[in-house]
């Protein structure tokens, strides 16, 4: 059975559990596993998606391309869907729109138990239950661990996960999350927020990414974003606690790097200056 992935997640998943060959397709944003580079690209570089396809997908689909692969399914991500809509009326759009019956399938969880209903119907979709329950087990213990390791804390940091856009766009969702299994405390609510609540909360840590950008790519946008003088009044830039986190770990959707987030978040809040930092360099990393 052959899939696109519509995601840079999607992809991971897919390498994650050993699958990464039934992939002929891929968005413009997955370059890992770089076996999957060569792939066609089945996304609109630099468009939004607009009316139903937004609650498909975060980047847009290109059903020409998608057509021509005749993939039987697809990786996608839904976003909150409006009460006028169904997976189902979404599903059949999105069939219609490649002309065929393929199959559609949505790496949206929003919580545990929905996590693990996600992860074990993906392995049962692409033949590889087996390592989903096993990939599952190693998160989960991996969550429990962290109990053990959080509780040795003296008091809780408190952490801003933005998107360095404008208007300022707190990262909701799974980020708040793995923020909580991590032992911060992440503030403000999802959604936009002004620099005038930025500037009042004044946290002690900011933490910025953006969906599906690498490492470094992230820190290109923060480099810049560090200039403005807006953030040069906060006291998380002042004591040098602004740091670049990649998009594909698990902040926005959920991703197969979730138990290496969880420790990365927790090693950027309580041991930024420990040399021998597991994640430092691969899923964070500070640039002043």
């Amino acid at each position: 059975m052959s899939w696109v992935s519509l995601l840079p997640e999607g992809s991971q998943w897919m390498r994650a559990l050993k699958r990464s060959s039934l992939l002929v397709g891929r968005s413009h944003l997955c370059e890992e596993p770089s076996s999957i580079k060569h792939l066609p690209v089945c996304t609109r570089p630099g468009a939004e998606p607009t009316g139903w396809e937004k609650y498909v997908n975060p980047l847009p689909p290109d059903f020409g391309a998608i057509s021509m692969l005749r993939p039987a399914g697809v990786l996608v991500a839904f976003s909150e869907i409006p009460a006028d809509f169904s997976e189902g009326e979404l599903i059949r759009l999105f069939q219609a729109a490649v002309g065929y019956s393929i199959r559609v399938f949505s790496l949206r969880a929003e919580d545990w138990a929905s996590l693990e209903k996600m992860v074990y119907r993906l392995g049962e979709e692409v033949g590889a239950l087996r390592q989903a329950q096993r990939w599952f087990r190693e998160v989960q213990k991996t969550k429990e661990s962290m109990k053990g390791v959080i509780a040795s804390t003296h008091s809780q940091v408190g952490i801003a996960i933005l998107q360095p856009v404008y208007p300022l766009i707190q990262v909701g969702g799974w980020a708040c999350i793995l923020g909580q299994w991590a032992g911060v405390e992440v503030v403000f609510k999802p959604g936009p927020l002004t620099w005038e609540v930025l500037l009042a909360q004044d946290p002690e840590v900011i933490v910025i990414s953006l969906p599906g950008m690498r490492l470094g790519q992230v820190g290109e946008v923060l480099s810049k974003w560090v200039r403005l003088p807006q953030v040069q009044s906060l006291k998380a830039f002042r004591q040098k606690r602004i740091y670049a986190f990649t998009g594909v770990s698990g902040l926005f959707y959920p991703s197969p790097f979730l138990a290496h987030t969880i420790e990365a978040i927790y090693e950027l809040a309580y041991k930024p200056n420990y040399r021998y930092n597991r994640h430092f360099g691969k899923l964070w990393a500070s640039l002043l």
